[in-house]
């Protein structure tokens, strides 16, 4: 593998690399900097050329599934992007599997690489996993056995699972069994996991859903991560125009929650806009 090209973002300063497989595909990953301190960098790495699961609210999703990557593949990204800018080495920092493809689907291999980067980075702070969770089995002994710190983001965005199911376009895994799951991980490292939740206009940010949402976090060692949506190309989806009153119902029920803005739209790195230049 090697790097085909780089940029970065006039806004937020946000990095975005385009890898090319020995097979002549095109991943992506990305660096992004958060303005807080002592904030780690986050890089964001792929784990599939293209991606299976056909969202539609996520431009790599509308492309083609080519094939898995390998650990080695997975764990080049980072070293390419190192090796690009061997500053970034110098700071703390996350990899997340966020870029293209469902990590989720390519477990086997996910979890390789991050055992991996684990043993190979002093200065690795976590390894973050975002996930819609696909019907498969979730390897906890695996994920234990990891040294560095595993934190798992699931990409929840609906209240119900018919509607994850028809936004999504995939069979997933029923949304209180990817909690149990979670709270079984959480059990051991206790250390709260993260639900991500995408507003889109009048589909899932009406009160009820707000309501629905609070009811199901409140159990949960979990936290909130509310996020602007980034409209893709051909897409009916909105913005949301209730996000005050959707995060009013939210705080009126003491539910613990942050925003979320995704960095570097003008260069297609935001959340669901890789390989938004890219045909395969």
């Amino acid at each position: 593998m090697i790097l085909d090209s780089f940029c970065t973002s006039s806004i937020d300063g946000t990095y975005k690399y385009q890898f090319r497989t020995d097979d002549d595909y095109i991943i992506e990953a990305c660096v992004v900097f958060f303005s807080e301190k002592p904030a780690p960098v986050n890089i964001c790495i792929s784990s599939q050329v293209g991606c299976e699961c056909s969202c539609l609210f996520c431009v790599t999703g509308n492309k083609r599934f080519v094939r898995n990557l390998t650990s080695e593949e997975i764990e080049e990204q980072v070293a390419l992007i190192f090796e690009h800018n061997c500053n970034l080495l110098q700071h703390k920092f996350e990899i997340t599997y966020m870029g293209t493809g469902e990590p989720l689907r390519n477990k086997d291999n996910v979890f390789q690489s991050a055992k991996r980067f684990s043993q190979k980075y002093d200065l690795l702070h976590r390894i973050n996993i975002s996930s819609i969770f696909p019907d498969v089995d979730i390897p906890l002994q695996e994920i234990f056995s990891i040294k560095t710190f595993v934190h798992f983001q699931y990409s929840l965005h609906f209240v119900t699972d018919s509607l994850r199911t028809q936004y999504f376009r995939r069979k997933l895994a029923p949304i209180q069994s990817v909690f149990q799951v979670l709270n079984e991980l959480y059990a051991i490292n206790k250390s709260p996991y993260c639900v991500n939740y995408v507003l889109f206009d009048s589909i899932n940010d009406r009160p009820q859903d707000a309501e629905i949402l609070s009811k199901m976090m409140q159990p949960l060692p979990a936290y909130l991560k509310i996020s602007k949506y980034c409209p893709i190309k051909d897409s009916t989806l909105k913005e949301s125009t209730h996000s005050k009153q959707f995060c009013q119902i939210l705080d009126e029920a003491k539910i613990v929650w942050k925003s979320f803005e995704s960095k570097g739209a003008d260069i297609h790195a935001a959340c669901g806009h890789l390989l938004s230049d890219i045909q395969f």
